[in-house]
């Protein structure tokens, strides 16, 4: 009996160490990867610079922004000191699977500031078109009281509101957990919008702040030397010129000083800098500063989470939607103007009276454009003209020869 008892307290005694074992290396593995992070909320400011062809300083702007994250949701909202007249604010949000911009206007300013957006049909298409208006022509027309934009996936593109670094700078943990290669999905201005909607990804090289909050310290971003164009509602591939068509840094983000936090550091500045080819360059490694963007942290709360990261959305909000072309593989986005405060989402979406006119509005995008009457005409007469032209020009030659053999 005796060495019985001695036995199951052994057996007691080891499965209890293995529980906790297992306890201990779990929480870790968490903490490692993330998944225990706490929510947190930073608020900062992000100064743009752009640069000339010369080198001299151009256009400049400040963003005041909040960023609440959570994982791989995240909530971004910004506002700019060269904001138009009647801009509230404009807020990016992430749930985990869709990005979701929202545009929030003051409507009579906006109409004070000559802002006011109209929408009609094109009469071809039945495309919302988009423009300019005065008051007196708003009733004629569907008059939106805010925009917004939703794609597929957990990256901001760029919209010039430059909320794609500050998603690199405090919300990014998650998309660079789980990235299983060296390519990375470019975050600035390309040669078209929709490069980032379809999914282009560019070479990158990476170091992180710290394992458990898995921000980057750097970023490096590199062009293959292509660029991406539209054509025929879809994108091409044009080289560079030489010798940058053989690839060249494209865009760097770094963490200039940062602070330990319950989930690791986090950045206090950072930078962000894209580079373009020189015209001319011998060398791919010259390039010319395009833009520069610093950022700066200004206030942080651990552990701070709002109640939704989608944005809130009003009715008469003009939507462009990319989640169907992303599912289609196509270039077009699909325009609606919302009649309740949500979102539409993508089965709405292509059960909706919308989705025939955006597959109409796709062919017509798509259909090779005709020659324009003038250029037939062109041809045509060039065609018939021709035989006469090289007739006379025979006979030219031929009494020129003849004059000359006398």
């Amino acid at each position: 009996m005796e060495g019985r008892r001695k036995i199951m307290k052994r057996r007691f005694w080891i499965t209890g160490h293995l529980i906790l074992f297992t306890l201990f290396a779990v929480a870790c593995g968490l903490c490692e990867t993330g998944l225990g992070a706490a929510a947190f909320e930073v608020d900062g400011v992000l100064d743009y610079q752009y640069w000339q062809k010369d080198g001299s300083k151009g256009y400049h702007k400040s963003i005041s922004f909040t960023l609440s994250t959570d994982d791989c949701q995240y909530r971004i909202r910004g506002k700019s000191d060269d904001a138009q007249e009647g801009s509230l604010y404009v807020e990016t949000g992430c749930d985990g699977s869709d990005v979701y911009v929202y545009y929030a206007r003051d409507l009579e300013a906006s109409k004070r500031g000559g802002q006011s957006w109209v929408l009609s049909n094109d009469k071809r298409t039945g495309e919302l078109m988009v423009g300019n208006s005065n008051e007196e022509q708003a009733p004629k027309n569907v008059l939106n009281d805010a925009s917004g934009e939703v794609y597929a996936g957990r990256v901001p593109h760029f919209n010039g509101q430059l909320h794609e670094i500050m998603w690199l700078a405090y919300a990014s943990s998650c998309y660079f957990r789980n990235l299983t290669n060296a390519f990375l999905i470019p975050i600035w201005a390309q040669a078209d919008p929709v490069y980032f909607i379809n999914g282009a990804k560019v070479k990158g090289d990476w170091t992180l702040l710290s394992p458990i909050s898995k921000l980057p310290s750097k970023v490096v971003y590199y062009s293959a030397g292509t660029k991406e164009v539209r054509v025929g509602g879809r994108l091409s591939k044009v080289k560079e010129a030489p010798p940058y068509d053989q690839g060249f840094t494209n865009a760097v983000y770094e963490v200039g000083a940062s602070t330990n936090t319950d989930i690791g550091r986090i950045p206090l500045t950072f930078s962000f800098i894209t580079y373009a080819p020189i015209v001319g360059g011998r060398d791919a490694s010259l390039l010319q500063k395009v833009a520069e963007c610093s950022g700066r942290l200004t206030a942080l709360r651990m552990g701070s989470r709002p109640d939704r990261f989608v944005p809130a959305i009003m009715p008469r909000t003009r939507v462009g939607d990319y989640r169907v072309a992303q599912l289609e593989g196509n270039a077009l986005t699909m325009i609606y103007i919302s009649t309740t405060n949500k979102w539409s989402t993508v089965d709405e979406l292509k059960h909706g009276p919308g989705y025939e006119k955006h597959k109409t509005v796709l062919k017509y995008t798509q259909e090779k454009p005709r020659r324009p009457r003038i250029i037939t005409v062109a041809i045509i007469a060039a065609i018939l003209v021709a035989p006469a032209i090289w007739f006379l020009s025979f006979k030219m030659r031929k009494a020129t020869g003849q004059s000359k053999s006398l």
